[in-house]
């Protein structure tokens, strides 16, 4: 890491500690800290006056009461380490509790500014997923840093000072011990340093193939196929490699473990070595000796656990931590203006093609789309429908060619405006009135929800109440599920009650009778009145509400016109009419 981009990261890992709000609670820790360190120090002080005296009360030199006095100290320096040691543990807890809640709420501020195109590209899900485990490490690294500054550092700082002023060799056989052990361990980094780029992808397989198994959307189907066993060799495949990644790092890893503890080992017995010839030569008093034999260990211990432990699993995990503040600095841009009812939408030369496909979904439309127009998307499965209903609501930007919406582009506007029905809706598991609400930024207000209830249907008789519109739906919390039917007229609901200026309606009442299908367009219809709406369907009976029918072919506008004169004209559309209606007929 060469010292530009070192300071580059310090300088983000800042940016990040500010943004999740915790610079006052790190300080407050670290202070926490050097009052535990010198509690550290103060115990090796008081140990070597507590020897010294019992050496000069045996001497006669001082009083037994001295010796008293040494003791409450010694015991006073004890409980004062103790004392700091539960506060710095239970402060350390609590501050990754809400670091932890700081840094997600970062993750999802910036989830939220992707664009939604990204999450159709495997190498992007992949970044996501390597942000997300980076933030369970992120507290990990902070603290294993402050832990070191005011900490670990500190205390060697006293322990080289106090060893120098006993013997200048012994403060030079702890530097022995301290460099080649940190050298060693931080050669061991280069390990780990593609490790998250290998396993991550891997990691995220793995937990689909979970979910496939054991996942609520998925249990029915994989039951009903028996699959169970083929996505439990899947995953055990998939896990297989993930493991020998690991192993073979861990391998590597303890290998040069050994070589640490050997090294650690011959300078702690060197130390020995020098403690007792200098105590032998009267270099040092039995005070000193005492102090310093029964402080060597914690010292080596400290180095040891600084070094390969704190250190050894920050190397190991700073590369996810890199992959977070990467994702989260990422600068995104912002939409300026809001739509507003009295502009058209104009396409020139549109195509779109997902990443890593070969072919485009859509290409060369031109498309013109007045305000307050009804605009039927029909066509066969495959045609590209969908995209271009989303490309037109500006969730994906088209890879060739430029919208404008009011003489402006499409992509600098806030999706604010806007409101969706997708064939593939959620079923949150929230109350009604927060599924309802949730595109308002759960702002309810009861008299609408009953008047959109009674437009699209929804006849349970819990909706009639402040009660019902309170239950809980969805068995995932314990609530009480309904029917496709009745989640479908709630997701119509939905995009009903957010206020807008153009809707999508992408599919919307597949899982609804097509006897009640009718009655919900004439209400739609009415109630979307000067409104924009691209609708979505494969029963060709239900477009004739429409203003204008688009017949897409291979992601192209082969047809476009009004009901009447796509009839008259005698086209491919009027074909796909009359079979679906020898199908009813049938």
């Amino acid at each position: 890491m060469s010292r530009e981009h070192f300071w580059n990261r310090i300088t983000y890992l800042f940016y990040v500690i500010r943004q999740a709000h915790i610079v006052n609670e790190l300080i407050r820790y670290s202070c926490i800290n050097l009052i535990y360190a010198l509690t550290w120090m103060l115990q090796t002080l008081v140990l070597q006056q507590f020897f010294d005296a019992v050496q000069e009360v045996g001497s006669g030199i001082q009083e037994r009461r001295f010796l008293i006095v040494m003791l409450v100290a010694m015991g006073f320096s004890y409980l004062a380490y103790h004392v700091m040691d539960g506060i710095s543990n239970c402060y350390c807890e609590v501050l990754a509790l809400k670091m932890s809640q700081g840094l997600h709420r970062m993750l999802f501020m910036r989830v939220k500014t992707i664009n939604a195109v990204d999450f159709e590209d495997a190498g992007r899900l992949n970044q996501i997923e390597k942000a997300k485990n980076g933030a369970m490490f992120f507290s990990g690294v902070v603290f294993t840093i402050v832990d070191i500054l005011t900490y670990y550092v500190p205390y060697f700082i006293f322990m080289g000072w106090y060893l120098f002023t006993q013997n200048a060799i012994l403060a030079v056989s702890v530097v022995v011990a301290f460099v080649p052990t940190a050298l060693s361990r931080l050669s061991s980094s280069f390990l780990f340093k593609d490790l998250e780029e290998k396993v991550a992808p891997l990691r995220r397989q793995a937990d689909y193939y979970e979910k496939c198994i054991s996942g609520r959307e998925y249990i029915k189907e994989t039951r009903i196929w028996g699959a169970e066993e083929i996505f439990e060799k899947k995953y055990q495949v998939v896990q297989e490699k993930k493991n020998k990644l690991w192993m073979r790092a861990i391998i590597k890893q303890n290998t040069i473990q050994i070589m640490l503890h050997i090294i650690t080992a011959c300078c702690y017995g060197m130390i020995i070595w020098l403690l007792f010839v200098s105590v032998m030569h009267g270099e040092i008093t039995l005070g000193v000796f005492a102090a310093v034999l029964a402080t060597i260990g914690n010292l080596f211990r400290f180095m040891n656990k600084m070094v390969s432990e704190r250190l050894g699993w920050m190397t190991e995990n700073i590369g996810s931590v890199n992959n977070f503040i990467n994702f989260v600095i990422e600068k995104a841009e912002k939409s300026e203006y809001k739509r507003t009812p009295g502009s058209e939408l104009v396409l020139d030369n549109v195509s779109f093609c997902y990443p890593q496909a070969e072919e485009q979904a859509i290409s060369g439309i031109h498309l013109r789309i007045k305000d307050g127009e009804t605009i039927a998307l029909v066509g066969e499965n495959g045609s590209g429908k969908t995209t271009l209903a989303r490309v037109l609501a500006g969730l994906y930007e088209p890879t060739e060619g430029r919208i404008e919406y009011g003489g402006k582009l499409l992509k600098e506007y806030s999706p604010e405006g806007i409101s969706a029905v997708f064939q593939k809706f959620n079923r949150y598991h929230m109350t009604l009135r927060d599924n309802l609400s949730i595109g308002s930024q759960l702002i309810s207000d009861d008299e609408k929800l009953r008047a959109i209830g009674k437009e699209v249907d929804l006849s349970f008789e819990e909706l009639q109440d402040n009660i019902g519109l309170n239950s809980m739906l969805g068995r995932e919390f314990g609530g009480t599920d309904v029917s496709g039917g009745q989640w479908q007229r709630i997701a119509i609901g939905r995009g009903r009650y957010r206020d807008h200026n153009m809707i999508i309606l992408d599919e919307p009442t597949a899982s609804i009778d097509p006897m009640e299908e009718s009655e919900i367009y004439k209400k739609f219809a009415q109630s979307c009145e000067g409104k924009t709406v691209i609708l979505i369907t494969h029963r060709l009976g239900a477009v004739k509400l429409a203003d204008r029918i688009i017949l897409l072919s291979k992601g192209k506008i082969v047809e476009d016109g009004t009901w009447k004169n796509l009839m008259e004209t005698g086209g491919l559309f009027k074909e796909m009419y009359e079979e679906q209606q020898q199908w009813y007929r049938g």
